[in-house]
């Protein structure tokens, strides 16, 4: 998976898409194979704000997962607690907007860095490794009340859902969301030049992968049938993920609230003080939180 956009892509993106190319010329099936493990390989890891205060002054834990670890991010309060769960090459210190606003509503709040991301440990995260992850964070801090997701966070949020049906949860924030797989996949070939005889392999390597047919490997379809009440945010000006995708997640959602927005992007979004407050507003309507 990218999140680059319209942003000029890195040198080592450079070289890949010259690389499919020769690849796919002589093995379109290796090129594919190839394919689907980058699109699960992040390619860089963003810088983490571990000097911010927030994050010095956060309890930090790190938790065995599978044959590695993740690294938590944590700080106590007295009211309900909200997991955050970032998006793809990102890292738990985006969130340090959101943070001050949950702690003042007494929130605990406990953030981490997915596998492959930020401090925590491995190479890649497929969508059943992060549910895991997910899984493994919310077992260690057992109640999760919320849940606030952005962008690849939400495939992971909404696999965890559906594989681990928590159920202490009370709320979800999803944000910025892709909906189906398959169009994310067939973006990121479109990114790194994967020639179009290769992209099959790429969806039956997906396929096999997550055991599901194509059509429903989708965050839609996963929460067709969620009775949990949920927020749905997505800026119509999103250059990563189109915001036809939270239109789509939300017309499957019962009981949604579809908050679009306009000229924040995909990132500025949660970083807008009046989202930030709506987010907060939405967490904080369950009567076991205190205000």
């Amino acid at each position: 998976m990218s999140t680059y956009g319209n942003q000029d892509p890195p040198l080592p993106l450079k070289l890949i898409r010259g690389g499919f190319q020769t690849i796919g010329a002589f093995s379109p099936k290796l090129a594919g194979r190839l394919g689907y493990e980058l699109f699960r390989t992040p390619l860089k890891r963003s810088p983490h704000k571990t000097k911010h205060k927030l994050m010095q002054n956060a309890d930090k834990t790190v938790i065995p997962f599978q044959n590695g670890s993740i690294t938590t991010f944590s700080w106590p309060n007295s009211g309900p607690t909200v997991l955050l769960i970032h998006g793809w090459e990102s890292n738990a210190s985006r969130w340090l907007p959101l943070l001050p606003k949950l702690l003042a509503k007494n929130f605990r709040v406990i953030a981490f860095d997915a596998p492959a991301h930020g401090k925590s440990s491995g190479r890649q995260l497929p969508f059943d490794r992060y549910a895991a992850a997910i899984d493994a964070v919310s077992q260690h801090f057992d109640p999760i009340d919320m849940i606030v997701a952005h962008s690849f966070g939400v495939v992971g949020s909404s696999y965890y859902l559906s594989q681990y049906k928590p159920a202490s949860l009370k709320r979800v924030v999803f944000s910025s969301g892709p909906n189906l797989a398959k169009d994310v996949l067939l973006n990121f070939a479109q990114i790194v030049n994967i020639p179009s005889g290769a992209v099959p392999f790429m969806l039956d390597a997906l396929v096999s992968d997550v055991q599901m047919p194509l059509d429903e490997i989708g965050v839609a379809h996963l929460m067709q049938n969620s009775t949990l009440p949920g927020l749905i945010l997505h800026d119509r000006d999103d250059q990563v993920v189109p915001f036809s995708a939270g239109e789509s997640v939300a017309a499957s959602w019962p009981g949604v609230t579809f908050h679009p927005t306009n000229g924040l992007g995909h990132r500025r979004i949660l970083r807008d003080p009046q989202i930030l407050d709506s987010i907060v507003g939405f967490l904080a309507v369950d009567k076991a939180v205190h205000v």
